[in-house]
């Protein structure tokens, strides 16, 4: 059975995460990603996020199947994927340069709800010149804020819940 995450938030599927809102920042080069675009988990720095935040076992369910490159940055092995997904939870975002496609980069933080639980991803995407391989402080930083400020929105409260 080929499951897909659906937008709502409901696993439908282990393969691939939706994009379900879009914010463009005034720039001379615009990327995104349409709404209700798939995108795979494994290869993609909101994917990543969704396979270390979500209490479903995910990461184990990606796992029971080869995982496909969509360039030669994509992380095929699994131990690398774990380590990845480890350092995601450690550091509280994650990058995804030239995984899915070359030239972009992603940077990616979870949304939490009011129990702690992942209720989305949020990311800023952009070509590798602008969001370089191990990005900027300030990029992270102002990403990391808005990760918070829409888990606050949410009733997440890290001092009520414990660091998950």
């Amino acid at each position: 059975m080929n499951e897909k995450m659906r937008s709502d938030g409901g696993v439908k599927s282990v393969q691939m995460a939706f994009d379900v809102l879009e914010a463009v920042a005034a720039a001379p080069d615009e990327i995104g990603v349409r709404q209700g675009s798939e995108l795979v988990l494994h290869g993609t720095a909101q994917g990543k996020i969704a396979l270390a935040f979500s209490r479903k076992p995910l990461l184990q369910q990606i796992l029971r199947k080869p995982l496909t490159a969509l360039t030669d940055q994509t992380l095929t092995d699994p131990a690398a994927l774990e380590a990845d997904i480890e350092r995601a939870r450690r550091q509280g975002y994650i990058t995804a340069a030239n995984e899915e496609t070359f030239g972009i980069n992603a940077v990616a933080a979870p949304v939490l709800d009011g129990t702690g639980d992942l209720a989305g991803t949020i990311a800023i995407v952009g070509s590798i010149q602008n969001i370089k391989a191990t990005p900027d402080e300030a990029q992270v930083q102002a990403l990391l804020k808005a990760s918070l400020r829409i888990s606050w929105n949410l009733g997440y409260d890290k001092m009520a819940i414990g660091n998950r």
